[in-house]
């Protein structure tokens, strides 16, 4: 086993049930099984996390995250009345497998106190404690890097890597190794390809990780229009193209553009300003609701380029394909 740098007794609430909520849903999410977050960590519905086969959904395991400091025994041994009462709601569900996690090691007796619990049930009680979980983070090396790494400190010190130079052949692909384990690492639900084009042009495409990606980390757009009497045809062509689909390019010039948001975590998201709209209808679409929109700076280069079908002022994107660039 590795050595974690994650100190387990110094998590809060928050940190251990996101971290531990990563390791889980990674390491249980295989080829023939899927594994997802339900009702909210460490609510009173049961379930944290399910376990489930693929192409059947029959229910394989539940896990139930509790965040005890002092554990749940002598003077916290009331405790484990919430627990009963998380492992009595999982119990609806006739698991084959309940597991209770948390962040710091069982006692015997609180081991005892858990199993007790079954009452004749035919369901196996596991555990999972920091010991289990050093061992998953030592398989998923990059939630821990996500989880432990000072940003700043780590740009700090990329200034002495001689790779940075790109001095010899193998240095490119040393740096971008780097980069795409350090994007990979950043977030659990959405990765991130990079691309330069001949003309210099910098180009991000985003891609969902988990089925559960939209809701877990949902990442927003929000866009306010600012239209004058001399922009009628051009508020009346956008109405149209937005009811019945896009036929020809609309262009909504910066004058028009009011804000420009991108919404959801620190990594994504930003305020663009001075930029126009370009709407236009997607090469490849079959249905005319389908479109592409793609935003430009002054200068006319491309910031967002986002396909999909339109859905009002606001959108959440639930795609594969957001691309942003700079």
């Amino acid at each position: 086993m590795g050595d974690s740098r994650v100190n387990w007794s110094r998590l809060d609430e928050e940190s251990f049930n996101s971290l531990a909520e990563s390791l889980l849903v990674r390491e249980y999410s295989t080829d023939g099984q899927t594994a997802m977050a339900v009702d909210g960590r460490g609510g009173d519905g049961g379930i944290d996390i399910d376990v489930r086969a693929k192409q059947t959904g029959q229910l394989i395991n539940i896990f139930q995250l509790k965040y005890f400091p002092e554990g749940f025994s002598g003077g916290h041994v009331k405790r484990r009345d919430q627990i009963k009462r998380s492992f009595n709601e999982a119990m609806k569900h006739d698991p084959p497998v309940w597991t209770l996690v948390v962040h710091r090691k069982v006692a015997v007796q609180e081991r005892k106190a858990v199993r007790a619990m079954r009452r004749g049930r035919s369901v196996a009680v596991r555990f999972v404690t920091p010991t289990e979980m050093d061992l998953l983070l030592a398989k998923h090396p990059d939630i821990e890097e996500r989880f432990t790494t000072d940003r700043a400190l780590e740009l700090l010190t990329a200034v002495h890597r001689p790779e940075a130079a790109l001095a010899r052949p193998s240095d490119l692909q040393s740096e971008v190794r780097r980069l795409s384990d350090r994007l990979h690492g950043r977030s659990e639900y959405w990765g991130t390809s990079f691309a330069l084009a001949d003309d210099g042009t910098y180009l991000e495409t985003y891609f969902a990780k988990r089925r559960d990606s939209a809701e877990r980390e949902p990442l927003g757009l929000n866009l306010t229009l600012g239209f004058t009497v001399d922009d009628v045809d051009l508020q009346t062509q956008l109405e149209a193209a937005m009811k019945f689909g896009i036929t020809q390019p609309v262009r909504l010039h910066a004058r028009v553009v009011r804000s420009f948001e991108k919404t959801g975590p620190e990594w994504f998201r930003e305020k663009l300003a001075d930029i126009e709209i370009q709407l236009r209808p997607e090469e490849e679409a079959h249905e005319p609701r389908l479109i592409r929109v793609e935003l430009r700076d002054a200068a006319g280069r491309p910031l967002v380029s986002l396909r999909g079908k339109n859905g009002g002022v606001s959108t959440r994107l639930r795609g594969h394909d957001l691309r942003c660039g700079a």
